[in-house]
């Protein structure tokens, strides 16, 4: 939580972590402090977010757009309005190739992700081509020869797009400042907080006034887990999942009836960054029963579950159901899809909080499903009408029928 009133100014602070958050608070804090330490135990291939200023003539010429971008971010693989290109990184020539690049970067956002070529998650060669463009773009921007290898290394140390790539306005200028050290925890760790700052295994103390933890999250389960659920056989949610995460269709768990998960794990992963041309016939094998994820496009993938869980709703309605939970079969299934479908492509190779592996304890796993929202809404549908894959417990409705009532009149449900 971040200090309501805080001044950093004329301050020697620490930022211990260069991750999303920690790039979005640091690209600030080094306008205003004396002195800036950052910690960072590796690094993150940040995208140019290249924002412009609309004006209201603008509000309203995107505003007559928006039923066609919304549709065609339910037909994306990305849950962006935007699909890749239709071809291979080595399909084209060196000049095609660089002419894309150039557009898609002076573009900004994640339209280097979501509109690039559609081998690079799969095809190490093609990869280490959309990587070595970042880099050379992004050391470009830094002038010390420590820093910029830090920031920005040479050669790669994980495949490019199989991390998050956050977004950033003047983050590596910011770090090129000479009020700002970059430390390497890889070379320095940590060994002690003092009473004047911290201390690092080379046996150097730094000074620092204020210290800013942006150390990451346990995204996906940590707040299902602080919810308290308890499932039908009396186990929390946080012990069923011990030994790995299980849902089915990233919308129900295994023993905790009526219990819908949306936005959250098992769900939909942005396949602008996958390759289409070589994972369909992965996909169609191994995915039939999948959902969407956190690492897509937000709000698309909030309205696609919404009307998912909604539909589920009234069809328990219809079914005079009482109760509808996955089976333990179901949801294992599901999870041995998704591990089969990502051990093809360089993901699998990345340790991320994409693959629980930024937590000490948690079993590392890939959480999140690759087959595009467009299947997956498909194939969830075809679940739902004849309940595969649940449990389902018959009985009176008029308490479903009150609720359902309430949801239309505040315009959650479709009619």
């Amino acid at each position: 939580m971040w200090l309501k009133g805080f001044d950093a100014h004329g301050k020697r602070v620490a930022v211990i972590g260069a991750g999303a958050t920690g790039i979005q608070i640091l690209q600030e804090l080094s306008k205003e402090t004396s002195d800036l330490g950052v910690f960072m135990r590796g690094t993150s291939y940040c995208l140019p977010i290249v924002q412009k200023p609309v004006d209201l003539k603008g509000q309203e010429f995107f505003r007559a757009y928006y039923p066609l971008i919304f549709n065609q971010a339910r037909a994306s693989p990305s849950e962006f309005a935007t699909f890749p290109q239709p071809c291979g990184i080595f399909d084209i020539s060196d000049e095609e190739r660089a002419e894309l690049f150039e557009h898609l970067w002076q573009l900004g956002g994640f339209h280097y992700l979501s509109r690039n070529c559609n081998d690079f998650l799969v095809d190490p060669r093609a990869n280490k081509i959309v990587y070595d463009f970042w880099a050379k773009k992004t050391r470009a921007r830094i002038n010390t020869p420590y820093k910029r290898e830090l920031l920005a290394p040479e050669n790669p140390p994980f495949h490019f797009g199989t991390k998050r790539c956050p977004l950033e306005t003047e983050f590596y200028d910011c770090m090129d400042k000479e009020n700002v050290e970059l430390i390497s925890l890889l070379e320095s760790p940590i060994q002690s907080f003092t009473s004047d700052g911290i201390a690092t295994s080379d046996g150097k103390e730094r000074k620092f006034d204020v210290i800013v933890l942006a150390t990451g999250f346990d995204a996906l389960t940590r707040a299902l887990y602080r919810m308290g659920l308890v499932g039908r056989n009396g186990v929390d949610n946080k012990d069923a999942w011990a030994d790995g995460i299980k849902t089915y269709m990233g919308l129900s768990i295994p023993n905790f009836p009526n219990a819908f998960i949306i936005y959250g794990p098992h769900g939909e992963f942005s396949t602008h960054l996958m390759t289409l041309k070589y994972c369909l016939n992965i996909i169609l094998t191994f995915l039939p029963n999948t959902a969407p994820s956190t690492l897509s496009n937000g709000p698309t993938l909030i309205e696609s579950q919404a009307d998912l869980v909604a539909e589920m709703i009234k069809t328990c309605e219809n079914d005079n159901l009482t109760s509808v939970d996955a089976t333990v079969e179901a949801a294992q299934e599901w999870i041995d899809a998704i591990d089969a479908t990502t051990k093809q492509t360089l993901l699998a190779l990345t340790k991320s909080w994409w693959t629980n592996s930024n937590v000490a304890g948690k079993k590392t796993e890939f959480l999140t499903y690759i087959g595009g929202i467009k299947a997956y809404e498909e194939q969830c549908g075809e679940k739902i009408v004849d309940w595969t894959g649940f449990n389902v417990v018959s009985g009176p409705q008029e308490h479903i029928s009150e609720f359902l009532q309430q949801l239309e009149l505040m315009q959650l449900l479709p009619r």
